[in-house]
């Protein structure tokens, strides 16, 4: 018997008898809807009577959002679920990937604004000039009344003040998603442990290049795979001391290029690259480029986001006999450091001019939290249960049958507001259940950008333009275009393109939020 299709019948009796209840409950509200005391307006929605009393007309929730792929359809089962769940009627609008920045800001513009706007780059200089022009409303003193909402991570919120407000509602990632991923099969045929040390790491990399690690007689492989983004550098750089991209010394705020550690962090690149225990296209490639040579049995290591090694992936790599493994991160001059991220990836932000009032926001508020518990943090990402998907042994298997709907329908998880561990787990492979480990492993060890929570007018205006100077410098270092000198030319020039005026202001509001 096919587990996915049991129990499908009386499901459907069940969301047609769901479906009558509330076709009962509006008719029963349009009988009253002129009666004194039921004049809502239609920005409340009448969801909610301040007695607490329900309202004959779910609330109308307005969303703009970016979907990662193809966009579920509006008759989707999944949105009525979600409806259903909240006592809404949703209008979503996905917006392209490629176009959401475009369409955002021409939003932002119009003014005629959803309920709520997903902001993809929060340090946006429309987004900051908005928020700073009184056009979204400050979250933060709300939060707490809200029972998913109010356990969101202090420090993913801490991240995302601005001026030591809360202003959007975040998504929420972990904090300490990036490691070493590596090719386990090569490690033991160059006779090599799990590097502990930087040192252990470059010797792994030699021995992946020069040892024919993947024995079929030929010269075809090497260590480090890196791409144009430098991640894997930035990564490396932790190892080494630096901060991740902004770090405080005595009471200033410091970019983390101008330091030290971040030099040594060059040097070393730089040695990878002249003894070609790197990829030489580096500056060429991007991230799923990079993936591919990892896919394709060129490059032996990656270091960036542990969750590259999902089933998926592995399943997917051109040599079938390839073993991976990971770890978190090597001990370095300062002893276990990892990369964190802000905790979260884009936030909702809620316009005054569509919530008008403290009521509307509430409301708007509360759709968000009904779909940050279990229940509805399954629903966002693996869609409708005993359908879509079953869960055994207290984990999710997803129905094979309905991948590709479930795929499409999985999109709804932008809408996610809690973390993923929320939601009911996936059934994992030994090596995805290590990944979850090493993950929560970083969160004690995770460095943070002191400059998460801070504003500088000049780098939201230039800050492209700056940090665009720093990774070609960056990249010609490794590549021996330029040497020490032009570097700190280099510095120099940025801190006359505005770098100045950026380390002054970063370190105004520094003290300010002291």
């Amino acid at each position: 018997m096919n587990l996915f299709r049991q129990k499908r019948e009386p499901m459907k009796l069940v969301i047609l008898f769901g479906v009558l209840l509330s076709l009962i409950a509006i008719i029963s509200g349009c009988g009253d809807r002129n009666q004194p005391g039921n004049n809502h307006s239609d920005a409340t929605n009448q969801q909610e009577s301040e007695s607490g009393q329900q309202s004959a007309k779910p609330f109308q929730m307005s969303i703009m959002l970016s979907p990662a792929g193809e966009a579920p359809k509006n008759d989707s089962e999944v949105k009525s679920a979600l409806e259903q769940l909240t006592d809404t009627k949703l209008a979503i609008t996905f917006v392209p990937r490629p176009a959401y920045a475009d369409k955002f800001n021409v939003t932002l513009a119009s003014g005629d604004m959803p309920k709520a706007l997903l902001a993809l780059d929060p340090k946006n200089a429309n987004v900051v000039n908005s928020i700073q022009s009184g056009v979204f409303w400050e979250i933060g003193p709300y939060l707490k009344d809200y029972p998913n909402l109010s356990k969101l991570d202090p420090q993913a919120l801490e991240n995302s003040k601005f001026n030591g407000k809360i202003y959007g509602l975040i998504r929420s990632r972990g904090l300490g998603l990036h490691g070493i991923s590596f090719r386990k099969d090569w490690l033991d045929n160059v006779g090599l442990d799990e590097p502990k040390t930087i040192d252990e790491l470059y010797e792994v990399l030699k021995a992946f290049t020069l040892n024919d690690p993947d024995q079929n007689g030929k010269h075809d492989t090497y260590g480090l795979v890196e791409s144009k983004d430098l991640i894997s550098f930035e990564d490396v750089s932790i190892f080494f001391g630096a901060p991740k991209g902004w770090g405080i010394q005595d009471g200033k705020m410091v970019p983390a290029f101008a330091t030290k550690e971040y030099m040594d962090t060059l040097l070393f690149f730089k040695k990878l690259y002249d003894e070609k225990l790197m990829n030489t296209n580096f500056a060429l490639l991007n991230s799923q480029q990079k993936k591919e040579e990892i896919k394709k049995g060129k490059a032996g290591l990656f270091v960036g986001p542990l969750n590259l090694m999902t089933a998926e992936f592995v399943s997917g790599t051109v040599q079938k006999e390839a073993v991976y493994d990971a770890v978190n991160a090597v001990d370095g001059p300062f002893g276990m450091r990892a990369i964190s991220t802000p905790g979260f990836y884009g936030m909702y932000l809620f316009p005054k001019s569509s919530n008008k009032t403290e009521e509307d926001l509430r409301q708007a508020l509360q759709f968000f939290d009904k779909i940050s518990g279990q229940e509805g943090m399954d629903l966002l990402h693996y869609g409708i249960r005993d359908d879509y998907y079953k869960v055994v042994d207290d984990r999710v298997v997803m129905n094979p049958e309905k991948s590709k709907i479930a795929q499409i329908e999985s999109q709804f998880n932008h809408l996610a507001i809690s973390p993923k561990s929320v939601a009911t787990p996936l059934a994992m492979s030994p090596l995805e259940e290590k990944v979850k480990r090493l993950e929560d492993a970083n969160q004690s060890i995770a460095v943070a950008d002191k400059a998460y929570n801070l504003l500088s007018k000049t780098f939201t205006e230039k800050g492209a333009e700056l940090t665009q100077i720093v990774n070609d410098a960056s990249i010609k270092f490794i590549m021996g275009q330029i040497d020490n000198k032009d570097w700190d030319n280099m510095i120099a020039e940025w801190k006359e393109m505005g770098g100045n005026q950026v380390i002054q202001e970063y370190t105004e509001q520094l003290e300010a939020n002291r």
